[in-house]
């Protein structure tokens, strides 16, 4: 019978088996159910997550959280296929403020302060680009812009609008990418370290890469509160599997063979002052505090 969780007992970063068990508890305990069920608009079949528990550990050695148990390929693509309703994906996407797109217009145009080269000579790659908005953006920029995304009805809608994408690691390998863009990704994904070495070697010398994931630098601190109860947080039961601090993403870069980008950035394309002084104050609080950060190949 095959399994329907997969147990990671070793770091997903350095690979010890040194930890401790932050909180552990079944996924059918009520405690966990409840809020699975609820969140998941009752579309989650009980019995697919019998005899399994939400676990979470941390590295004893360099300080990662994870989550030991994650579900199997056919669950994963349950989850993310069917209890993640994709209609309601592509609404909030579609219908979302525009400070989102603002938001990928800023990220866009950092390109452009780190490369020092124009638009049409920069081969960029949304890496889980989900419905494309992030690549439609780039390319509006003048980039020549990539995704790849494995769900089939977001690829289709994305080769609609006219997105080339890519739906398998073999095609991401023919190609030398300027700048990777991997947005809320890794916190999701199996095996984080050698998905990056894998993207690594997948840029030219000198590229970029973009990670952006959940900050968990206070969910210890949390999960020990009497009382805690479960949200959608950082290390959010079934999709959040890893999660990571700013030392621990760093970390990751670095064991990919990537070093951490320090530079100061141009400010938000708010408006007025105050946007301003935000948008440089959060910049370069993300550089040395935050989990938003780019990472250059070495030459």
């Amino acid at each position: 019978m095959l399994e329907k969780f997969l147990y990671r007992p070793n770091c997903e970063l350095c690979g010890s088996d040194k930890k401790k068990i932050l909180f552990s508890k079944e996924f059918v305990d009520l405690a966990v159910w409840n809020f699975l069920n609820a969140y998941y608009e009752s579309r989650i079949n009980k019995n697919d997550l019998a005899d399994a528990k939400y676990e979470i550990a941390k590295c004893s050695a360099c300080g990662f959280i994870w989550q030991t148990n994650i579900l199997n390929d056919e669950l994963t693509e349950k989850l993310y296929g069917n209890w993640i309703s994709p209609e309601q994906s592509f609404v909030k996407k579609k219908c979302a403020d525009i400070s989102l797109f603002y938001g990928y217009a800023r990220e866009v145009r950092d390109i452009f302060s780190l490369l020092s080269v124009k638009p049409c000579e920069i081969d960029v790659l949304d890496f889980g680009m989900g419905w494309g908005h992030w690549c439609l953006m780039a390319k509006a920029f003048g980039c020549n812009a990539r995704g790849f995304e494995i769900s089939g009805e977001r690829v289709q809608f994305a080769r609609k609008n006219g997105i080339e994408v890519i739906d398998n690691f073999a095609g991401v390998a023919s190609y030398k990418f300027d700048f990777i863009n991997a947005e809320q990704v890794f916190e999701h994904i199996n095996n984080p370290l050698q998905t990056l070495k894998f993207l690594a070697r997948s840029l030219k010398n000198g590229g970029l890469i973009h990670i952006s994931v959940p900050n968990g630098n206070n969910i210890e601190r949390e999960l020990a509160t009497p009382g805690w109860k479960i949200t959608k947080n950082p290390i959010h039961p079934l999709e959040h599997i890893n999660c990571f601090t700013h030392r621990t993403l760093v970390k990751l870069g670095e064991s990919a063979g990537l070093e951490p980008v320090r530079q100061l950035f141009l400010a938000s394309c708010g408006y007025g002052l105050k946007s301003y002084i935000r948008g440089i104050l959060g910049k370069n609080y993300q550089q040395y505090f935050g989990t938003s950060l780019y990472f250059k190949k070495k030459q």
